[in-house]
């Protein structure tokens, strides 16, 4: 009896060893963030008008630089440049003239690949949309009968 629960206990050592490894986080960021504190990616406006530029700031980053990378109206991806972020892991940035449509904003850490699966740093979507006709106050034509 006494070599049973000897060796039961060296199987719940086991076990208990597995899980706190097995259960530990495998990946780890590039850069350590302070507790809490998520990126984001803040627009100034909600939508905009086709031609007008969206400005994009960035808060809550680590440090560094970083790929703005854009999924268009079409599905076209492009990068619309690399920022640098301030001390306190803040950026500024304005985007080019846009057309109509969807546009979906994405930051990534400098190391990334190009690869648009990858996990980004933080999003943002912005829509363009022609902005609505104001109806005429008056009639322009007579009615007819």
């Amino acid at each position: 009896m006494r070599r049973f629960q000897t060796v039961m206990f060296k199987v719940i050592d086991i076990l208990a060893i597995l899980t706190m490894v097995l259960g530990a986080p495998m990946s780890v960021a590039a850069a350590p963030q302070a507790e809490g504190e998520v990126p984001v990616l803040v627009l100034d406006k909600a939508d905009y008008a086709p031609g007008e530029s969206a400005s994009i700031n960035g808060a809550g980053f680590v440090p560094g630089d970083y790929v703005l990378a854009v999924m268009g109206p079409a599905g076209t991806f492009t990068q619309w440049g690399t920022v640098t972020t301030d001390g306190a892991g803040g950026f500024a940035f304005v985007s080019p003239a846009l057309d109509d449509g969807t546009y979906e904003v994405r930051a990534y850490p400098s190391s990334w690949t190009g690869d648009w699966n990858e996990a980004a740093a933080a999003a943002v979507s912005l829509n363009v949309t022609e902005p609505a006709q104001e109806p005429t106050a008056e009639p322009t034509v007579e009615p007819t009968q």
